[in-house]
């Protein structure tokens, strides 16, 4: 009771401040009375108070504030009745324990610091610019900030060597632990400067302080991204527009007025345009569906709405190897005429410059060919027949189509007229009404009449109508060399065609020449060879000179397809054999040719020359 009568007793003084010893004395006298024990308790706690008091005395002297100190704490006042208090943690000290002060004075910015475990305190000088306070073997010490970084977990500022990547779990980041975003910035407003992101030495990446971000480059001002690259390579790669189905071709286009970016896969076939609709969806159509024609065609036309030309008063124009004048090739007038290397076309079909015509192939049989098909040729070149054969018509005519026929059978082609074994339409009307014979190379031109339906012939060459007086002219257009050959072979362009029971009469002139005076001349006429056929010929050789000397005549009869005998032909003298005759032809029709060669084998030329000819007048 006695000791708690004590403790309140201490507090109570405590609670009235800081007394000096005649002043507890004097206000608790019974303070010291008591028994021994108290007596002596008493003693100790006057002893501490009378300790707490020479430091608050010290404290006086040292200072310019005043000190006072309770039982559990010291207060500071200074002038201005400022307090700084300490006091002991409310909840108690958990022991008892000693703090020692450092020897000596500390220097301007020195730390205070417990120093061992035993209540020794040191102080820590100030640290040097760049340094962070840290700790080695548990004692704090001042240490350089890389120093300190690149043997822990932070980023140098000169960079970080042989750290792992962070892969999710563990690694090394730039970056955030909490629920708080990651800054990186530079905040010098007077002179902006841009943020850098470098990888293996060198700048990757640079956000300017405008906002532009340049990926291997420094950005161009107003470019809000600017990558880097090689012209024709793939810089960019936006996998979250890539294909779920794997279609490695695709184009990127803004979905909306957001900027939002989506991707249209590439179409399926060739050929395909990418079309958008009013309201800006885009999708992959036929070429040939658009308003314009492809240059593989179109399909789903209508000729009453489509057509390739102009809508106003124009020339339509086409041109190859570039828009100057002299490379238009064709104009269709505003008036429908067409001019073909003509700019101003004065008929329907005004033409500058030649044109061709290809000949198509027809084979037929000997005999009557009945509707022969030219199919889509305007001209036709006949072969096959081997003996006199006959057309009485052509299929597919159409009004004002025009066909020429080429005979290259060698034999006699009959076109019948208006014959009833051609379907009709297709039959062939001949000026004079009866059959036309074309002889072998012969051609006839035929224009189709869509009024009558029929073919009808315009022209003719090497082919005579039946009546008599018909005449043929056969004329060497160049020179036709024999060497060492005896063999009478024909000549290339002495012949013509006959029909069967026909006369013909012939005359002309054979020019004949040789370097030497050895090979001669001989010839003979061959004909259809049919049952009846003959021959009366008669001719004159006249030899002349070079310097317009005499000349010698000869005389012979001879039957038909006889040899002509030996002709002297002088060394470099011309002999012109003058020819007159008679053919009958017997039961077959065909072609009479002329034959010749050299009377004597020789490597010398024998030449029958140029502009010799034949004239054949049809006398029955």
């Amino acid at each position: 009771m006695k000791n708690t009568s004590l403790e309140i007793e201490k507090c109570s003084m405590q609670s009235e401040g800081y007394l000096f010893p005649w002043q507890v004395l004097r206000k608790y006298p019974h303070f010291f009375s008591g028994s021994m024990k108290n007596r002596i308790m008493k003693k100790n706690f006057m002893k501490q108070y009378l300790t707490s008091l020479f430091a608050i005395g010290i404290l006086a002297i040292t200072g310019q504030s005043f000190a006072q100190q309770s039982l559990f704490g010291i207060r500071l006042q200074d002038a201005n009745s400022h307090v700084l208090s300490i006091n002991a943690p409310t909840t108690g000290f958990t022991a008892s324990y000693n703090f020692r002060f450092p020897a000596g004075m500390p220097a301007a910015g020195a730390l205070l610091y417990a120093s061992d475990g035993a209540g020794q305190s040191a102080w820590l000088p100030a640290g040097t610019a760049g340094q962070v306070l840290s700790f080695a073997a548990g004692l704090p010490v001042w240490t350089d900030i890389n120093t300190l970084i690149s043997a822990t977990t932070g980023w140098a500022v000169t960079g970080n060597a042989t750290l792992s990547a962070y892969n999710g779990i563990t690694g090394s980041y730039l970056g955030t632990s909490t629920a708080q975003p990651l800054v990186v910035a530079t905040t010098n407003i007077l002179s902006p400067q841009p943020i850098e992101f470098y990888t293996n030495n060198s700048e990757k990446m640079r956000l300017s302080s405008g906002g532009e971000l340049g990926i291997g480059l420094s950005p161009t001002a107003g470019k809000l991204l600017h990558v880097a690259g090689t012209a024709g390579t793939s810089n960019i790669r936006l996998a979250s527009l890539a294909s779920a189905t794997g279609t490695t071709g695709r184009i990127m286009f803004a979905t909306d007025g957001t900027g939002d970016l989506q991707t249209l896969a590439f179409p399926s076939s060739s050929g395909m345009v990418l079309s958008s609709t009013t309201s800006g969806t885009l999708s992959w159509v036929s070429e040939a569906s658009g308003s314009g024609w492809t240059t593989t065609g179109n399909s789903g036309t209508s000729p009453s709405t489509n057509f390739i030309g102009t809508t106003d008063a124009q020339d339509l124009v086409v041109k190859t190897g570039g828009s100057a004048s002299t490379n238009e090739r064709l104009r269709v007038t505003s008036a429908g005429k067409i001019g073909i290397g003509n700019i101003i076309p004065s008929a329907t079909l005004d033409l500058k410059g030649d044109y061709a015509t290809r000949y198509a192939g027809s084979t037929l049989s000997n005999g009557v060919n009945n509707d022969v098909d030219p199919s889509s040729s305007s001209y036709l070149r006949i072969s096959g027949p081997t003996a006199a054969y006959s057309i009485t018509g052509f299929a597919g005519g159409s009004d004002g189509k025009r066909l020429t026929i080429f005979n290259a059978t060698g034999q006699v082609l009959t076109l019948s007229y208006d014959n009833s074994s051609a379907t009709s339409g297709n039959r062939l009307f001949i000026p004079t009404r009866s059959d036309l014979t074309v002889y072998d190379s012969g051609t006839v031109s035929l224009v189709y009449d869509a009024v009558n339906a029929h073919w009808s012939v315009t022209n003719f060459t090497n082919a005579l109508l039946p009546q008599v007086g018909a005449q043929i002219l056969a004329r060497k257009p160049s020179n036709e060399n024999r060497t060492t050959n005896t063999t009478m072979t024909n000549d290339a362009d002495l012949q013509w065609s006959v029909g069967a029971n026909q006369v013909w009469e012939v005359r002309g002139m054979l020019i004949v020449s040789s370097g030497s005076s050895t090979p001669d001349f001989k010839f003979q006429f061959v004909g259809p060879g049919g049952t009846g056929d003959g021959l009366t010929l008669d001719h004159k050789a006249y030899s002349i000179s070079s310097t317009g000397g005499g000349f010698s005549e000869i005389n012979l009869m001879t039957a038909y397809s006889s040899s002509s005998g030996d002709i002297t032909v002088k060394n470099n003298a011309k002999t012109v054999v003058e020819v007159a005759g008679v053919f009958t032809i017997g039961s077959a029709g065909g072609s009479v040719k002329l034959q010749w060669a050299q009377q004597n084998s020789n490597a010398t030329a024998t030449t029958l020359e140029k502009d010799t000819y034949l004239f054949i007048t049809r006398i029955q």
